[in-house]
C-alpha cells in the first residue's frame, strides 16, 4: 500500500495556487505575511489530525480561505494558520 509523506501532502495544500488565493486582496507585505506563517505552521500540522480525523493542514488552510475571501486582513489571516499550532502532547494523525 503507498504512503504519503506528511510534508509533502502539506506542501501540496500549502501550494503556490493556495497561496495566491489566500493572499487576494493583501498588499505585498500582507502576503509576505501569510507566507511566513505558513513557512512556521507546514512542517508543525503535517500529519496531524483534529479529533475528528480531518488533517489539521487542510482544515486551517481553508479556514485561510474563508477569511480571505470575506476580506479579513493579512494579521488576521495569518493569526488562523499560527492559531493551529500543535501541543506538544498533541499526536500525529493516523
Amino acid at each position: 500500500m503507498p504512503t504519503t509523506d506528511p510534508s509533502s501532502a502539506s506542501a501540496a495544500i500549502f501550494s503556490a495556487k493556495w497561496l495566491d488565493a489566500a493572499g487576494v486582496a493583501l498588499d505585498a507585505a500582507g502576503r509576505s505575511l501569510v507566507a511566513r506563517a505558513v513557512a512556521y505552521v507546514r512542517e508543525p500540522l503535517a500529519g496531524r489530525a483534529a479529533g475528528t480525523g480531518e488533517p489539521l493542514d487542510a482544515h486551517f488552510a481553508g479556514a485561510v480561505r474563508i477569511l480571505a475571501a470575506i476580506g479579513a486582513d493579512a494579521v488576521t489571516r495569518a493569526s488562523a494558520l499560527i492559531a493551529a499550532m500543535p501541543d506538544a502532547g498533541d499526536k500525529p494523525a493516523g
